[in-house]
């Protein structure tokens, strides 16, 4: 059975604005809030190379090379809000910088 990759994309389509901004970390311990992250770095992880193999199959595919782009920047501003988890929690709080989206999609 082929897969298909138009389930996946309906879904990211819907959520991707929301995957570079923290978790709500109201009033959840730490430990709990890491796991969190690494489930989300999971999806993402798993998004990513969905998105990559859509891209390099012989059939037409909504995922794009900007898809991929924001995809990866998701999953590295995931991956530093899991740092700053065992540093200073205020830094998830911090919305990234909508400029700084934009600038790399644009790459």
């Amino acid at each position: 059975m082929k897969k298909s990759y138009a389930t996946d994309y309906e879904m990211y389509s819907q959520i991707k604005w929301e995957l570079h901004r923290p978790i709500q970390d109201d009033g959840l311990e730490a430990d709990t809030l890491r796991r969190l992250y690494e489930s989300k770095i999971d999806y993402l992880e798993r998004l990513r190379a969905q998105c990559f193999l859509a891209m390099n199959q012989n059939s037409p595919t909504a995922f794009t090379m900007q898809d991929y782009h924001y995809i990866l920047i998701a999953l590295e501003t995931t991956k530093e809000q899991v740092r700053d988890i065992k540093g200073d929690r205020s830094a998830l709080r911090n919305p990234l910088c909508k400029n700084f989206i934009t600038y790399n999609l644009n790459r």
